[in-house]
């Protein structure tokens, strides 16, 4: 086991007396350095969607809340509340991003920023690259919804 309580317990004899005494301690893992992206979800999008971004992350200490992670998206700081805390534990980290509606046709990179063990600030980079694409013209197929006569 990586973490968990340890109670621990003392006694010693000094001729008649017996002093005990005991203590609880907390291990917890123990990580520094960038977290890894091992998966994130969508790649690309169209503009004027409402993107949400999910992504799974190792080489991070367990997480309590969302509001332990800055995020940033074209450069811009999100709000704290645009990221929510899916699961964190030793086995990795899955958190949900929501940035709103994205325009204008362009690679948007997001940055997740943490804590480390040592208190260091530490961030994913350009890990994560999603791809704003222009949204197409429509194009009405009309054979599809009227058909000529004779076709098939």
């Amino acid at each position: 086991e990586n973490s968990g309580t340890a109670l621990f317990s003392l006694s010693v004899s000094l001729g008649t007396d017996q002093v005990s005494f005991s203590f609880t301690n907390v291990f917890v893992p123990y990580v520094v350095g960038p977290p890894s992206v091992g998966f994130y979800s969508p790649q690309s999008v169209y503009e004027g969607t409402a993107l949400s971004v999910y992504v799974e992350l190792s080489m991070l200490r367990p997480l309590a809340q969302g509001s332990d992670v800055q995020a940033k998206a074209g450069g811009k700081v999100l709000d704290a509340s645009a990221v929510s805390l899916v699961l964190s534990d030793l086995d990795g980290t899955d958190l949900l991003v929501n940035m709103g509606a994205v325009t204008g046709a362009q690679t948007l990179f997001v940055v997740l920023s943490f804590l480390d063990s040592d208190g260091n600030m530490v961030s994913t980079g350009n890990a994560i690259s999603i791809q704003i694409l222009a949204r197409p013209s429509p194009v009405l197929l009309q054979d599809t919804f009227y058909p000529r006569k004779g076709a098939a």
